[in-house]
């Protein structure tokens, strides 16, 4: 099964969307697109579901239509790039970045996740793991109640979503128990170490985020919720900070943020920051950390994302030096700058927009400092490609056009 391409819109360049918004915390990366949900690949691409698997290498302004498939439910990617999708009928693997499938022969797949190297899939009939890239499976939990979620906490603490129930096993036990119930919508969760536990609810009309502080042994309203709009999702950032998608109240001072859609709120003591300046005033729908800690968001008006990384990302690109690629777009070859804050080996690999390794242009050791390396001149067709830096503790994509 090989992968289709559809690329939702030309490229937006980064400096052209902070020059024309460099007050706004949000920039547009894509009108078009729009998904469910999001995951993080191995490097700098991001992966969205929509019904269909889509890759972006571009923080979110391309978008490529990643498989065949029909219909997925849930995805998943562990370390070593091997990959699963899940629809309602089976599970597929892939070992060579999805350019073959094989079916797993698992059905009813609702949510994966992965984590201590082990593939967790929830089906019709509860919740399995596989240690051995699905050969074999272990029942964990027996449940005709579809699961929604799978999340670990940082002891290793299972929890489920089912509908409004919150489920939980204690690292190592086969017993689940429900922890949280509630009539409407749990959209996300977010764990603080040691104890502290957050989720996102969307409700008929508003929202709320709820709160435990004893691992999921109780939870408290935290008392932020306001409005029509619902609690759509909620990540951590550095320093423990919540960024959560939702207009919101907060009941301490009554200060109310009904035009916004984001917020960052770090403990009970510290309030509010509204940080929603450059979001439309339209439903945010998923909020996830892109590639390099970056917020990303899908909106009914299409991706947005943080013009800033709110997480710390190590790399080492130094901080005074352009990753670029000039000319671009070229005719017969180009030339890749980058600069190394120390000796690395570094690969520079050429991919096509199916993902096929099309040339490496460099593959050694480089000293600290900056490098003009040329990537043209690779024998193919005119096109869109990708040019990958891969360091040893890092790797970054840059969109290239090889002209006729």
């Amino acid at each position: 099964m090989r992968r289709s391409l559809f690329l939702v819109l030309p490229l937006i360049t980064l400096l052209a969307a902070q020059s024309a918004s460099s007050q706004n915390f949000w920039q547009k990366a894509n009108e078009s697109a729009h998904f469910t949900s999001f995951w993080n690949g191995r490097s700098e691409e991001i992966y969205g579901l929509n019904s269909r698997l889509y890759q972006s290498f571009d923080q979110g302004s391309n978008w490529i239509l990643f498989d065949s498939l029909s219909g997925e439910h849930s995805f998943a990617i562990d370390s070593n790039g091997v990959m699963y999708v899940g629809t309602a009928t089976k599970l597929m693997r892939s070992l060579d970045t999805g350019v073959s499938w094989t079916d797993l022969s698992f059905r009813g797949c609702t949510s994966l996740e992965i984590h201590d190297g082990s593939l967790y899939a929830a089906a019709d009939s509860g919740l399995y793991r596989t240690s051995d890239q699905g050969l074999n499976w272990t029942h964990l939990y027996t449940s005709s109640v579809p699961i929604t979620l799978i999340a670990f906490s940082s002891n290793g603490d299972i929890f489920l979503r089912q509908g409004g129930s919150l489920m939980r096993a204690h690292n190592g036990s086969p017993t689940f128990s429900e922890v949280y119930r509630t009539n409407y919508t749990i959209t996300g969760i977010a764990f603080i170490p040691p104890r502290d536990i957050y989720l996102s609810i969307a409700k008929d009309v508003g929202g709320n985020l709820d709160h435990s502080t004893n691992g999921g042994d109780s939870f408290d309203a935290a008392g932020l919720g306001f409005g029509s709009t619902p609690m759509n999702g909620i990540v951590v950032g550095d320093s423990n900070r919540l960024y959560v998608l939702g207009a919101v109240q907060d009941q301490q001072d009554q200060t109310k943020f009904t035009d916004g859609y984001a917020f960052v709120w770090k403990d009970a003591i510290t309030p509010i920051s509204d940080i929603s300046s450059g979001l439309p005033h339209t439903d945010a729908r998923v909020l996830a950390l892109a590639p390099h800690g970056r917020l990303i968001a899908s909106t009914d008006s299409g991706i947005y994302r943080s013009q800033r990384s709110v997480v710390e990302v190590p790399q080492l690109l130094t901080a005074g030096a352009v990753l670029s690629v000039y000319p671009n777009p070229f005719r017969s070859s180009t030339m890749l700058r980058l600069a190394l804050d120390r000796p690395t080996h570094t690969q520079i690999i050429i991919y096509d927009m199916l993902g096929r390794v099309v040339a490496r242009p460099f593959d050694g050791l480089l000293t600290s400092g900056e490098h003009e390396i040329p990537v043209g001149g690779f024998q193919t067709s005119s096109g869109h490609y990708f040019c990958r830096v891969r360091t040893t503790s890092s790797e970054a994509t840059l969109m290239i056009n090889r002209l006729q």
